[in-house]
């Protein structure tokens, strides 16, 4: 019996190299087609994703949201200091990654650097995991960027209702 325990984890262990591994439940991963537009170029092509390159846009990420939320929460606090009586709360200007559910759609560009627009929401539909989630308004519930990871550098990083702040 441990004989055979023994060659299905050697054969689970040989079948699992390479592939890529993450938390399907909260992340999808869509193969780019022309179809899908902005914010996508005419030029780009699909491209696939190693565990390296998945850590390194969490990594990319969740540098993109430290940088986004101290300015966010001093925003925050100017708002409270004008509207006393407002109804907000720190939640709602500020991102919490934990909470959101991402879309990876991974393209090779014209200039041949590997790319990957990450959608974020924190409500999502029963198709998440196969349709671009775009949604107007919402504030920091819906957000997106754009991760170079040949230059391990962002772009276009926009939250809903808000303008891009450039990286």
């Amino acid at each position: 019996m441990k004989k055979i325990l023994t060659i299905i984890a050697v054969i689970a262990s040989l079948y699992s190299n390479g592939q890529t591994k993450f938390d399907n439940q909260k992340i999808a991963i869509l193969k780019y087609t022309k179809d899908f537009g902005w914010p996508f170029s005419e030029n780009d092509k699909p491209a696939t994703l190693s565990n390296d390159e998945l850590t390194s846009i969490d990594s990319i990420l969740i540098r993109c949201v430290n940088e986004y939320n101290p300015k966010s929460e001093k925003q925050y606090n100017e708002v409270l200091q004008v509207c006393k009586q407002c109804d907000y709360k720190l939640e709602d200007f500020v991102i919490e990654l934990k909470n959101y559910k991402r879309q990876y759609v991974p393209i090779i560009n014209a200039d041949g650097e590997k790319e990957v627009w990450v959608n974020c929401f924190c409500k999502a539909n029963h198709n998440w995991k196969k349709e671009i989630i775009i949604h107007v308004g919402g504030q920091s519930c819906y957000f997106n960027v754009l991760i170079n990871l040949t230059r391990a550098s962002y772009d276009s990083f926009h939250i809903n209702d808000e303008g891009d702040v450039q990286h």
